[in-house]
């Protein structure tokens, strides 16, 4: 399951999510903030989520693609959120780009492998 690297990009986003997660509760200080980050919370839960079922589905291929594209749609979403929101430069700004690059060489790895399958079924 780990040996190829799209799995390890998703392993990735799923640990930089939960130590966002363990270090945003850690750091709060004032309810109003609380509010704000709860929301963002939201969109790195569903990401956790996604990212874990397409680790737990690193044989279909077809399926990781489809749900790394829904990930891809909520850390958009999740993005907007806190351009909008927050006017401060912040360290959600840097993780939700990472993990959305992330999410940009996952698929392009399992794009990769499903044309490497695709061309040596062309073979047989």
């Amino acid at each position: 399951m780990i040996q190829r690297v799209q799995n390890l990009y998703l392993l990735t986003i799923l640990i930089l999510n939960v130590i966002y997660k363990v270090l945003s509760k850690q750091l709060l200080e004032n309810y109003t903030i609380f509010i704000r980050i709860s929301s963002l919370d939201k969109y790195m839960i569903v990401t956790c989520i996604l990212s874990f079922i397409s680790l737990v589905y690193y044989k279909r291929r077809k399926t990781q693609l489809l749900f790394n594209n829904i990930n891809l749609y909520f850390q958009i979403l999740s993005l907007l959120f806190l351009i909008f929101n927050q006017y401060k430069f912040s360290l959600a700004h840097v993780l939700v780009m990472i993990t959305f690059v992330l999410i940009l060489f996952a698929n392009h790895g399992i794009r990769r492998d499903e044309d490497l399958i695709n061309s040596i079924d062309r073979l047989r």
